[in-house]
């Protein structure tokens, strides 16, 4: 698909935020996890939660939507997948499934689409392992397809980086509490991308598991065998990752007013960072309860931003620096290649594609702001490097045509119809 986004002279308007995939992987997982029906109200779903849908019905619970209610039911023991687990392009999926299906009886088969093969796994694979788990990489250099032998995981004592993925970490904790008896994780060294574990804690003790933590999230105790309980969540929070590229949007079109609901003022998701680095760019900024607002300012002025505990906001502040003055910097950014593309590579080519001033030394970026030519440029398969594209085409002069624009429905498959709803000229072209 092909979509031109043209120069905007503002943007105003009230849109609501996307339902977290995030957190929408967590609860999903959990209710997997409790007997009982569990209810989320969510008014719509990405390919990747969709994904987590699919495994869950594989390992035996029954989901029903209704509105904007999803439903799902597990009673009795974990079902085998029976086969193959096909994860699309949900790296939360893979990583979070290899742990629970540990935990099924029979024989699973992880698998993902080609950018999901070639995402690393082996970290997690061996903390499985040290739990007791019978599982391995079947990939190349340790990536899927992942087989997993079921019922295997008994517990004790794991550890795990905590500079190469947080899901792995996370996968550990939702899988342990079904473990055959209490276990111990440790963390080594920095643990990057923190907020993801804190919400995997959080949604956990929601369904009532007993976690304990030690020091900053060092170590953890998880009791097992725990039963969680099934609960009924009124609103799954706003996700703070695709609503960053709204508020982007409202700071760089001059004159904008753009207000997003559904975003909790003290939400633990990483990319809440957004606020912040806006703030420093010179962007009026302004918080509530459940809403974020955001007003285009006549200059923004360049910032620095440190992206090791939220690699996700690289590609919107990468467009906001595009129109900022003097030279943004972004550290901490060496994680950027092993997601849906390599976004160290991916976004530098398209954005200087388009006529801005970028380049990569090591893992930091470092762009001046300017005019931005604009033209076309494409997605690489990747949702995130779509919607950096279509945002920098509201300020580009002759706009942006992104290729592969279908992307966005892998997080956020609403994004063109809501930049519609705030005054963008937007629209797919032959």
């Amino acid at each position: 698909m092909r979509v031109e986004v043209r120069p905007a002279r503002s943007l105003e308007g009230v849109v609501r935020a996307p339902p977290s995939k995030s957190y929408m992987h967590r609860y999903l997982a959990c209710a997997l996890l409790a007997d009982g029906e569990t209810r989320l109200k969510c008014p719509s779903v990405c390919s990747d939660v969709a994904a987590t849908m699919r495994a869950c019905r594989a390992l035996g619970a029954s989901l029903v939507r209704r509105g904007g209610e999803l439903r799902l039911r597990r009673r009795g023991a974990l079902r085998g997948a029976g086969g193959v687990l096909h994860c699309g392009g949900s790296g939360a999926t893979l990583r979070f499934f290899t742990a629970i299906s540990t935990l099924a009886p029979g024989i699973t088969i992880l698998t993902g689409d080609r950018s999901l093969r070639r995402r690393p796994i082996a970290p997690l694979i061996d903390s499985l392992r040290q739990l007791g788990a019978e599982c391995y990489a079947a990939g190349l250099g340790g990536a899927p397809p992942i087989v997993v032998f079921g019922g295997s995981l008994q517990g004790g004592y794991a550890s795990i980086r905590g500079d190469v993925s947080s899901q792995f970490i996370s996968a550990l904790l939702l899988a342990s509490v079904g473990g055959r008896r209490p276990s111990t994780i440790e963390v080594e060294g920095p643990l990057e991308s923190r907020g993801y574990v804190e919400m995997t804690l959080r949604v956990l003790r929601e369904f009532g598991a007993k976690v304990d933590v030690a020091g900053g999230l060092e170590a953890f105790e998880v009791e097992a065998p725990q039963s969680l309980r099934p609960i009924v969540k009124e609103e799954v929070p706003g996700d703070y990752s695709a609503a960053s590229f709204l508020a982007v949007a409202g700071a760089i079109v001059e004159g904008s007013r753009v207000r997003i609901e559904g975003l909790l003022e003290g939400d633990v998701q990483p990319d809440r960072m957004v606020v912040d680095v806006l703030r420093e760019a010179g962007a009026k900024v302004s918080v509530g309860p459940s809403y974020l607002e955001v007003e285009g300012p006549s200059r923004l002025s360049s910032f620095k931003f440190d992206a090791r505990d939220s690699p996700d906001l690289v590609p919107p502040l990468l467009a906001l620096a595009c129109f900022c003055d003097g030279e943004s910097v972004i550290e901490g950014a060496s994680r950027l290649r092993f997601k849906e593309s390599d976004r160290l590579r991916s976004l530098p080519t398209e954005l200087s594609r388009l006529g801005a001033d970028v380049r990569v030394e090591g893992g930091r970026i470092v762009v001046r702001g300017g005019a931005v030519r604009g033209g076309v440029a494409r997605s690489w398969s990747d949702h995130r490097v779509a919607m950096a594209l279509a945002v920098v085409g509201l300020r580009a002069e002759r706009g942006v045509v992104v290729e592969g624009f279908e992307a966005v429905s892998k997080s956020y498959p609403g994004f063109a119809q809501d930049l519609a709803r705030l005054g963008a000229s937007i629209n797919v072209v032959g």
